[in-house]
């Protein structure tokens, strides 16, 4: 039983991924708040595409609310909730020499 709830889970939030409208990355938006989690894919391309120091990024997208979000490899930001313990956040992983190295958008319960 406790597997087949696992399952339904994961399906249902693949499904409501899939189901997501993505727009185009806006760094006043994303600064304010508003459509962080729609904005990932075109967030995610720019950085594949500009591979930013970990400065730029901060300065692209502002500093997270919490400052234990910023770490020496890792930024992470809350993009949105999907429940009442659960939600979505973004991870930007840095190079030792701190400049972008991936990022990757997870799910958490």
């Amino acid at each position: 039983m406790r597997k087949l709830i696992l399952i339904l889970s994961f399906l249902s939030c693949v499904i409501f991924t899939a189901c997501q409208k993505q727009i185009a990355f806006n760094a006043q938006k994303w600064q304010k708040g508003k459509h962080l989690y729609e904005m990932t894919d075109s967030l995610i391309a720019k950085l594949d595409a500009e591979k930013p120091s970990k400065n730029e990024v901060l300065e692209l997208l502002g500093r997270p609310e919490l400052k234990e979000r910023i770490q020496e490899k890792e930024i992470s930001y809350f993009l949105k909730a999907d429940g009442f313990i659960s939600g979505w956040e973004l991870y930007i992983y840095f190079d030792d020499d701190g400049i972008y190295e991936s990022a990757e958008v997870s799910y958490f319960d």
